[in-house]
């Protein structure tokens, strides 16, 4: 008779294996495999019929399972390998996939090992390096402020929204809250055990330890102080269970903010890229559907509804309509990209506005171009990027987020101050007969 392919004895080192990439504590581990080693003998002669879906699940689910709890995507052992496994995992995630030409320096993956096990430790440090950490944090606290009172002035100005939507609307914006560059408290580390003998146990330390801190959190109140997001990562988040944002002082540095910049940069590079289009998120698509609270709750009329995604769908067909590589047949996904689409084009709005209603504005000239010319300019500039063809139909498939480009053109030519400013005639690329329009 022909051996099995998958003994009991194989399957279930491949599984074991493959269960060393969830964050348990090391007596699950132990537990696992001998709950597994009894198992397996009595389904594996079935594997022939139906175990092969079954084995491929559980060799690759708990890996991305894993990937998802670190909130990083391109999660892999072999990453932290030398040698050989490392260059080939390289080779395909980043090479072949991505268009990157060589492996980061040693230093910087470290880096990126300790972020994802001791991310408050980092950041603490982090902070410490910058000297005007607190200034920053003050100044972004009144930027934001005037962003969300210039979304209560445009909502009252709003025609397709019906009054009983507008109650609630303004209910969601008056509740909602900010978490600005740091945290008030940072986590305490000291009971996690770092040495500099072995890698892997370090490893397991790290994760056993932020698998306890996550039990801790099962029976009591959620901590609606913690982070979810690094506070020296160029980038920000709104939540809508929450209903508040988040701008970690990574994003409150230059290029995108400097205390020294010019109202007209900051209000757009910081207040209409991020703080604009983080607070249009708690409206858009998906964020319109919970409430004030963080509930998913029906407060929208009918009507109102049914307006928001007729207005909603003029996006949908300029994103499909834009041609981002030229000659090829990839398109922009209009639906997927439509929340992203609606934040871009709802901040850039608000950061104007926020712009105009500030009493005494500092924006001196720049070579020649003036206050609404340079707020165009910042904007577009925050979006300044460099990305291989293979990233970019990678990201056209598989993100959410359209590309850079799109996100500075197609965005800006909506708005009528631009082809004003500018000159530019109607009708032309940047200033479109019928521009789309919702908040």
């Amino acid at each position: 008779r022909k051996k099995p392919l998958f003994t009991p004895k194989v399957t279930s080192h491949i599984v074991i294996h493959r269960l060393f990439s969830l964050p348990q504590p090391y007596f699950l581990y132990v537990f696992l495999m001998l709950v597994l080693k009894f198992t397996l003998k009595r389904f594996s002669m079935r594997l022939k019929k139906t175990g092969i879906v079954l084995l491929v699940s559980l060799v690759f689910l708990p890996v991305i399972l894993r990937a998802q709890q670190l909130k990083i995507t391109d999660f892999r052992s072999a990453y932290y390998l030398a040698g050989p496994l490392q260059q080939e995992d390289f080779n395909f995630w980043h090479k072949y996939l991505n268009g990157q030409n060589e492996l980061p320096p040693r230093w910087k993956y470290c880096t990126q090992i300790i972020a994802g096990e001791m991310n408050e430790a980092l950041g603490e440090a982090y902070v410490a390096s910058i000297p005007n950490a607190k200034e920053i944090h003050d100044q972004t606290k009144v930027l934001f402020q005037n962003i969300k009172d210039s979304f209560g002035t445009d909502l009252k100005k709003l025609t397709w929204m019906d009054k009983k939507t507008k109650t609630e609307a303004e209910k969601k914006i008056a509740k909602l809250t900010s978490k600005i560059a740091y945290p008030d408290h940072w986590r305490d580390y000291t009971k996690l055990e770092i040495d500099d003998h072995s890698f892997f146990l370090n490893e397991l330390r790290a994760t056993e330890f932020e698998t306890r801190r996550d039990l801790s959190k099962i029976g009591k109140p959620t901590d609606r102080t913690e982070w979810q997001m690094s506070v020296w990562e160029a980038n920000a988040y709104y939540t809508s269970a929450n209903n508040e944002m988040v701008l970690p002082l990574g994003e409150l540095v230059p290029p995108v903010y400097d205390p020294l910049f010019s109202d007209a940069a900051n209000y757009s590079s910081l207040g209409g890229s991020t703080i604009g289009h983080e607070l249009t998120h708690g409206f858009d698509d998906s964020g319109k559907d919970m409430d004030a609270d963080g509930n998913f709750v029906a407060w929208w009329t009918p009507t109102s509804k049914k307006q928001f995604e007729s207005l909603s769908e003029c996006f949908v067909k300029q994103t499909e309509a834009y041609e981002i590589i030229p000659g090829s047949k990839l398109r922009i996904r209009g639906k997927a990209t439509l929340g992203e689409n609606l934040a871009d084009n709802g901040g850039l709005k608000l950061g104007l506005m926020a712009l105009m209603q500030l009493p005494h504005r500092n924006t001196p000239k720049f070579e020649n171009f003036d206050e609404i010319q340079q707020y165009f300019l910042a904007y577009a500039q925050g979006w300044c990027s460099k990305i291989s063809d293979e990233k970019l139909r990678d990201n056209l498939l598989t993100n959410f987020h359209p590309p850079p480009e799109f996100r500075v053109n197609s965005v800006i030519s909506n708005r009528p101050e631009f082809a004003k400013a500018f000159h530019c005639k109607p009708g032309t690329p940047m200033a479109p007969k019928k521009p789309c329009s919702l908040w």
